[in-house]
Protein backbone atom coordinates (compact mmCIF):
# COMPACT_ATOMS: atom_id res chain seq x y z
CA UNK A 1 0.00 0.00 0.00
CA UNK A 2 1.01 3.78 -0.91
CA UNK A 3 2.06 5.66 2.26
CA UNK A 4 -0.60 8.43 0.50
CA UNK A 5 -4.03 7.79 2.33
CA UNK A 6 -7.00 9.92 1.02
CA UNK A 7 -9.00 11.05 3.93
CA UNK A 8 -12.29 12.63 3.50
CA UNK A 9 -12.26 15.77 5.62
CA UNK A 10 -12.49 15.31 9.68
CA UNK A 11 -15.98 17.44 9.70
CA UNK A 12 -17.79 15.73 7.26
CA UNK A 13 -16.59 11.44 8.34
CA UNK A 14 -19.39 11.21 10.14
CA UNK A 15 -22.02 12.23 7.55
CA UNK A 16 -19.40 10.08 5.14
CA UNK A 17 -20.12 6.82 7.40
CA UNK A 18 -23.67 7.39 8.55
CA UNK A 19 -24.33 7.31 4.66
CA UNK A 20 -21.85 4.12 3.72
CA UNK A 21 -23.69 2.54 6.48
CA UNK A 22 -27.32 3.49 5.54
CA UNK A 23 -27.20 2.11 2.26
CA UNK A 24 -29.61 -0.73 1.79
CA UNK A 25 -28.10 -3.48 -0.43
CA UNK A 26 -26.33 -6.65 -0.89
CA UNK A 27 -23.18 -5.18 0.98
CA UNK A 28 -25.17 -3.42 4.05
CA UNK A 29 -23.70 -5.78 6.42
CA UNK A 30 -19.71 -5.46 5.61
CA UNK A 31 -20.40 -1.87 5.38
CA UNK A 32 -22.09 -1.73 8.62
CA UNK A 33 -18.93 -3.73 10.27
CA UNK A 34 -16.76 -1.42 8.40
CA UNK A 35 -18.85 1.61 9.77
CA UNK A 36 -18.82 0.27 13.28
CA UNK A 37 -14.65 -1.18 13.46
CA UNK A 38 -14.03 2.36 12.32
CA UNK A 39 -16.10 3.99 14.96
CA UNK A 40 -14.53 1.92 17.63
CA UNK A 41 -11.23 2.64 16.62
CA UNK A 42 -11.39 6.15 16.33
CA UNK A 43 -10.77 5.68 12.42
CA UNK A 44 -11.12 8.48 9.28
CA UNK A 45 -12.36 6.89 6.30
CA UNK A 46 -9.25 6.40 4.15
CA UNK A 47 -7.31 3.37 2.30
CA UNK A 48 -5.17 2.94 5.81
CA UNK A 49 -8.23 2.37 7.57
CA UNK A 50 -9.65 0.11 5.16
CA UNK A 51 -6.60 -1.74 4.95
CA UNK A 52 -6.62 -2.55 8.86
CA UNK A 53 -9.57 -3.70 8.75
CA UNK A 54 -9.38 -6.30 6.28
CA UNK A 55 -6.27 -7.27 8.03
CA UNK A 56 -8.66 -7.20 11.09
CA UNK A 57 -11.12 -9.49 9.03
CA UNK A 58 -8.31 -11.61 8.44
CA UNK A 59 -5.91 -11.93 11.66
CA UNK A 60 -8.54 -11.43 13.93
CA UNK A 61 -11.88 -12.76 13.04
CA UNK A 62 -10.20 -15.51 11.45
CA UNK A 63 -12.71 -14.62 8.26
CA UNK A 64 -12.66 -16.96 5.07
CA UNK A 65 -10.86 -15.84 2.34
CA UNK A 66 -14.49 -15.86 0.12
CA UNK A 67 -15.94 -13.58 2.97
CA UNK A 68 -13.28 -11.07 3.60
CA UNK A 69 -12.90 -10.82 -0.72
CA UNK A 70 -17.25 -9.75 0.00
CA UNK A 71 -16.33 -7.29 2.85
CA UNK A 72 -13.55 -5.71 0.10
CA UNK A 73 -15.96 -5.43 -2.60
CA UNK A 74 -18.55 -4.14 -0.62
CA UNK A 75 -15.99 -0.85 0.11
CA UNK A 76 -15.31 -0.49 -3.89
CA UNK A 77 -18.85 -0.07 -4.33
CA UNK A 78 -19.82 1.75 -1.32
CA UNK A 79 -16.67 4.39 -2.67
CA UNK A 80 -18.01 4.29 -6.21
CA UNK A 81 -21.51 5.20 -5.16
CA UNK A 82 -20.69 7.52 -2.69
CA UNK A 83 -18.93 9.32 -5.65
CA UNK A 84 -22.05 9.35 -8.07
CA UNK A 85 -24.53 10.80 -5.17
CA UNK A 86 -22.60 13.12 -3.20
CA UNK A 87 -20.42 16.14 -4.24
CA UNK A 88 -18.06 17.86 -2.30
CA UNK A 89 -16.46 15.68 -0.02
CA UNK A 90 -13.20 15.03 -2.58
CA UNK A 91 -12.30 16.72 -5.11
CA UNK A 92 -12.21 15.00 -8.58
CA UNK A 93 -8.45 13.81 -8.24
CA UNK A 94 -8.31 12.55 -4.85
CA UNK A 95 -11.35 10.47 -5.89
CA UNK A 96 -9.54 8.79 -8.92
CA UNK A 97 -6.63 8.78 -6.18
CA UNK A 98 -8.78 7.00 -3.72
CA UNK A 99 -10.14 4.84 -6.10
CA UNK A 100 -7.23 3.65 -7.19
CA UNK A 101 -5.62 2.53 -4.22
CA UNK A 102 -8.96 1.00 -3.60
CA UNK A 103 -7.84 -1.42 -6.67
CA UNK A 104 -4.84 -2.39 -5.04
CA UNK A 105 -6.40 -4.16 -1.98
CA UNK A 106 -6.34 -7.10 -3.71
CA UNK A 107 -8.64 -10.25 -3.10
CA UNK A 108 -7.75 -13.06 -1.57
CA UNK A 109 -7.77 -16.24 -3.61
CA UNK A 110 -10.22 -18.90 -2.65
CA UNK A 111 -10.07 -23.10 -3.54
CA UNK A 112 -12.85 -24.35 -4.75
CA UNK A 113 -11.95 -27.77 -4.14
CA UNK A 114 -11.62 -29.33 -0.16
CA UNK A 115 -7.89 -30.83 0.56
CA UNK A 116 -8.41 -34.39 1.19
CA UNK A 117 -7.53 -33.94 4.50
CA UNK A 118 -10.47 -31.72 5.08
CA UNK A 119 -13.38 -34.15 3.73
CA UNK A 120 -14.84 -36.88 6.31
CA UNK A 121 -14.71 -40.34 5.35
CA UNK A 122 -17.84 -42.57 5.58
CA UNK A 123 -15.93 -43.97 9.21
CA UNK A 124 -15.34 -40.50 10.26
CA UNK A 125 -19.05 -39.84 9.62
CA UNK A 126 -20.42 -43.17 11.26
CA UNK A 127 -17.86 -42.42 14.68
CA UNK A 128 -19.40 -38.62 14.91
CA UNK A 129 -22.65 -40.72 15.08
CA UNK A 130 -21.84 -43.34 17.39
CA UNK A 131 -20.62 -40.07 19.26
CA UNK A 132 -24.29 -38.49 19.44
CA UNK A 133 -26.10 -41.33 21.03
Amino acid sequence: MSETTFAIARTTDRDVLAWIEDQRDAYRSECRQLVAWMRENGRAFNTESVQSWIAHLRDVRHLAPKSINKAIQAVRRRVRDLFQTTEGYLSIADRIRLEDELKKVKLFKTDPHARPDKVLTPEDVIRLGDGMR
